[in-house]
């Protein structure tokens, strides 16, 4: 008995699991695949059971033990198969085909994946839901024909936003000339027939058959359901994994055993249908067949030219009447890409900054000392107005700089608070109140670049503070230099040039040709040195604005 296959094998595998159940030496012996090799030398075990047993090497009744176990298992693997089999048949008898015939001139056609669906099926276009695409809702994709392509994609390089994207399937043959697809917000103008997929729970064991539907509908009343079916089948070449592992969840070390199975979709097409042409259920339940390479249908190129054009003007309407309009109300959301059109069109703008301010005041005074109270989409609100404010033009600016200047010197987080720092202002002591009650409390401002930057570019500054900055400039290596740029060009507008001078970096340091063309004059800008503004290579984030009005951009910008 002890020399026989069927103990060794057996020993072997306890010998083996055991290791695995220690996770010491279990860890590696999961690297080398030890729950394969347990179930490998069990399987083994049996079939050599079997065989000693017929041969009398060990008691004939053991026989029973293998037969019992492999019989089972594929007992429940052809009964598996036979219960798919009969599903399949009822599923096929049931699903239809060739529901509506698919007319574009009548119908529009909204699928989960439109993209996909365009790509890989003849049909010139194709809606599906998108959320992200306001106000529309729904992404319309096209298919174009090559000679379309280019220059569709020059038109959508032009347009703001970037609503419309354009791509292209990749040649499978040198020469070979690709359609193109163009996908673009749209809402459907037609009879509309929509086919929503709604999943089946997934598969836990095998044996498990999981039924999906696919529901089509026209102009929303539901007519007809399409079903399709997946499971798990044991493997006809039985693998066992006996051992142990590290999992995600406590306990991070488990122990236990499986059988191998393989997944199985159901072939639920109607009796029929060629499924080299019609592969996919919207194919089938429309009667659109498979689009072969580079062919059509497409749509008209010189009307999609002309949409892109109209979507780009459309668009940047909506979101400047969505800003004058909705800025005010508490859960306003800008539209997506909204900082892009006001790139675009920075003159539009014009005559609303008393709007604009008095928004971006209202916003921040929410927030200030209270990140909780921050209302819904405050950074995407914030980021929008903080662009719009930072393009409108310096005089209307400044007429409307009173209606924000006490929300933004309490925030000091941004541009604005510098750009609101304007000569001769009526509300200068704030910035020199806020600027010595932050010197007091930490001798170092938090924003102490934006500080030094507004103050030059208010001027005509209390000595007090002047000695202040001398004192803080003269001590070396304290500083960032940004900072300690901003003290220099405050220095030199306050007329302290010489304390100026005795803080420049030495001689050959790649920072001293900046100062050096300061000091000889160049960079004047009309509010003061560089416009008060550190060398565009270590300016603060906080002032790189793109689109910024001229008195918000360093005049040395090489």
């Amino acid at each position: 008995m002890y020399r026989s296959w069927t103990f060794i094998l057996f020993s072997v595998a306890a010998v083996l699991f055991l290791l695995q159940v220690l996770p010491m030496p279990g860890i590696y012996l999961m690297m080398f695949g030890a729950a394969f090799w347990t179930g490998f030398l069990l399987t083994a075990g049996l079939i050599a059971m079997g065989v000693e047993a017929y041969l009398r090497r060990i008691p004939r009744f053991l026989i029973l033990v293998p037969i019992v176990i492999f019989g089972g298992y594929y007992g429940l693997a052809i009964w598996q198969r036979v219960e798919v089999f009969l599903v399949e048949r009822q599923l096929q008898a049931e699903n239809p085909s060739n529901v509506v015939m698919f007319d574009p001139a009548v119908h529009d056609l909204v699928v989960d994946d439109a993209a996909s669906f365009v790509r890989s099926s003849a049909i010139a276009a194709a809606f599906a839901r998108a959320a992200t695409s306001q106000p529309e809702g729904f992404v319309k994709t096209h298919a174009v024909e090559n000679m379309s392509c280019a220059v569709l994609k020059d038109a959508v390089a032009r347009q703001p936003g970037r609503r419309v994207q354009v791509s292209q399937n990749i040649p499978r043959h040198s020469g070979e000339e690709m359609p193109c697809f163009l996908a673009m917000p749209a809402r459907p103008e037609r009879q509309v027939i929509e086919i929503i997929y709604q999943p089946a729970a997934p598969v836990r064991w095998p044996g498990e058959i999981a039924i999906s539907e696919h529901m089509l509908s026209l102009n929303a009343q539901a007519i007809a359901t399409y079903r399709t079916g997946r499971t798990r089948l044991l493997s006809l070449f039985p693998k066992a994994y006996v051992g142990c592992a590290l999992i995600s969840s406590k306990p991070a070390w488990e122990c236990g055993a499986t059988v191998s199975w393989v997944r199985y979709q159901f072939d639920v097409a109607p009796g029929g249908i060629e499924r080299a042409h019609y592969p996919d259920v919207s194919n089938i339940l429309l009667g659109i067949p498979v689009r072969q390479d580079g062919a059509g249908p497409f749509a008209d190129g010189a009307f999609l030219l002309a949409s892109v054009e109209e979507d780009g003007q459309k668009y940047a309407d909506l979101v400047f009447d969505d800003l004058f309009a909705m800025m005010d109300e508490e859960d306003y959301m800008p539209l997506e890409h909204s900082d892009k059109i006001l790139d675009r069109y920075p003159e539009r703008l014009h005559g609303h900054g008393a709007e604009l301010a008095r928004a971006y005041a209202s916003l921040l005074k929410v927030a200030i000392g209270n990140n909780n109270a921050r209302p819904h989409g405050f950074a995407q609100r914030r980021g929008l107005l903080l662009r719009a404010l930072s393009m409108l033009p310096y005089d209307e600016f400044k007429a409307a700089a009173p209606d924000l200047v006490d929300a933004v010197v309490a925030w000091r987080h941004d541009p604005i608070y510098v750009r609101a720092a304007m000569p001769d202002a009526a509300y200068t002591d704030l910035y020199f109140d806020a600027f010595r009650k932050s010197w007091a409390r930490r001798k170092q401002s938090h924003y102490q670049e934006l500080e030094a930057i507004a103050l030059c570019r208010i001027g005509n500054l209390p000595a007090d503070i002047v000695d202040t900055i001398r004192t803080r400039y003269m001590e070396a290596g304290v500083d960032p230099e940004g900072v300690r740029q901003a003290y220099f060009l405050l220095l030199i507008k306050a007329g302290a040039q010489k304390t100026a001078v005795g803080g420049l970096p030495p001689p050959g340091d790649p920072a001293r040709q900046w100062h050096d063309r300061i000091l000889a004059g160049e960079g004047n800008g009309p509010l003061g040195p560089n416009n008060c503004l550190p060398d565009s290579r270590v300016i603060t984030l906080e002032l790189k604005l793109p689109g910024s009005a001229a008195d918000m951009r360093p005049v040395l910008t090489d």
